[in-house]
């Protein structure tokens, strides 16, 4: 499975509450060739936050790592239809992205 290129966040199923107020949602993320990502994430910050690190792919199994030595909060099972990119949270949580 390919998931490189550049995705938008259009839908999300949360397990737990978030309370940003009236502020709107957006983040983008690009996954590069050379597994590295790319993400800018506005969460009523009233700016764009960047991130970025690296990814990897294994039997439809996403992970990642922030530059700062952090890992993602969650490893995600991942599908591709179309051009609709699903993750799915594998570990405490099914939170879907």
């Amino acid at each position: 499975m390919d998931i490189t290129g550049d995705w938008r966040l259009t839908d999300m199923a949360l397990t737990k509450s978030v309370q940003i107020g009236d502020e709107e949602v957006d983040i983008y993320i690009s996954f590069s060739a050379d597994s590295t990502f790319a993400m800018w994430q506005f969460l009523g910050a009233g700016r764009y936050a960047p991130y970025v690190g690296k990814w990897s792919l294994s039997e439809d199994i996403l992970s990642g790592t922030y530059d700062d030595g952090y890992s993602w909060g969650n490893v995600y099972k991942v599908s591709l239809e179309d051009d609709t990119l699903t993750l799915e949270a594998t570990q405490n949580s099914s939170d879907t992205y």
